[in-house]
């Protein structure tokens, strides 16, 4: 109610009221003509009470309703009472604060964006420059070995020349031994699938021997043959029978391959074992037994290098005592 009648107070009837009494002040000589006056008045208001309560109510409304009356009226240029004008300027102050927050906050968000992207540019120079002295390290490290193996190259162009002299010679006088030196290689990769065979045969014994106990195959694991009836027995079992036939098949074909004798690859007892598997022979005593034909094997094939070495080293020696008289 208070906020209402705010209209009441300042603006447009403080202004009518002052200008009344400047007038009244400016146009009174004496205070007689001010007294003359104000009686004259007051007693017209006196015989025409009813003009006054009209004038005052009148101008009290007014005052009341103008703030709403004004908004209906055309678009004049009337004039703005203090109230108006303070209103309207703290409007356009908190516009022009709230405008400015909104630039400020862009700012800060724009150097934060900034901050962070020169942040982000000076850390990957400094991981380019960190990258690029690696890099160049490293292709420094390449260019010395390279000079390096040069080097290296051109002290043994001159052997390679009498080495490959050698060869020739070797080549001419030497066919028997470039026979063997052929069938060399062939040789240990065989004997060596033997020897990997055997293994392959202990550790599958030796897993029969953990996994099976209950089976009659781990009291005597030669006594019969196990893969003539494969749903009857396990088939790691099964496996194990079939590798011994084929590991002695393997070892019969390798010494025919090579012109040697079959019990230079192969035990006796385990041909006899894997043909007839009719052997009561413990588990204990068959795991010696392959642990035999393994060490036959490898027996074998260390005999065999060093004899194919002594004589290449004979035939090497030979060679260059002829190659130093030629």
């Amino acid at each position: 109610m208070l906020k209402r009648l705010a209209p009441l107070w300042p603006g447009f009837p403080f202004l009518g009221w002052t200008v009344l009494v400047w007038t009244m002040l400016a146009h009174a000589s004496t205070a007689q003509f001010t007294f003359v006056l104000f009686g004259s008045v007051s007693k017209w208001l006196d015989q025409n009470a009813w003009v006054g309560f009209v004038i005052g109510f009148a101008a009290l409304v007014l005052a009341v309703v103008w703030p709403d009356l004004k908004k209906q009226l055309p678009d004049w240029e009337l004039p703005k009472t203090p109230h108006e004008k303070i209103q309207a300027l703290d409007e356009r102050c908190t516009e022009h604060f709230k405008v400015q927050a909104e630039l400020h906050d862009g700012v800060m968000e724009m150097n934060r964006l900034l901050s962070e992207r020169v942040a982000d540019l000076a850390e990957d120079r400094t991981k380019a420059i960190g990258e690029r002295s690696e890099l160049s390290t490293r292709i420094y490290a390449v260019e010395r070995k390279s000079n390096a193996a040069e080097t290296a190259l051109e002290e043994i162009r001159p052997w390679i020349r009498d080495l490959q002299s050698g060869l020739r010679i070797v080549k001419k006088t030497s066919d028997t031994t470039l026979v063997e030196l052929a069938s060399f290689g062939p040789y240990m990769s065989d004997i060596s699938m033997l020897i990997s065979d055997a293994d392959a045969l202990f550790g599958y014994l030796n897993q029969i021997k953990l996994q099976c106990a209950s089976s009659e195959v781990v009291n005597a694991p030669f006594s019969r043959r196990w893969h003539s009836e494969p749903a009857k027995y396990d088939p790691f079992v099964i496996r194990w029978a079939l590798l011994v036939e084929r590991h002695v098949g393997k070892c019969c074909g390798f010494a025919l391959s090579f012109g040697i004798s079959q019990d230079q690859v192969v035990v006796e007892e385990l041909t006899i074992c894997a043909n007839s598997w009719h052997q009561n022979e413990s588990m204990e005593h068959s795991l010696k037994l392959l642990e035999k034909q393994r060490e036959k094997l490898k027996g074998n094939r260390e005999s065999y290098a060093a004899k194919f070495a002594g004589h290449v080293a004979a035939v090497v020696s030979s060679t260059i005592s002829r190659i130093d008289h030629t």
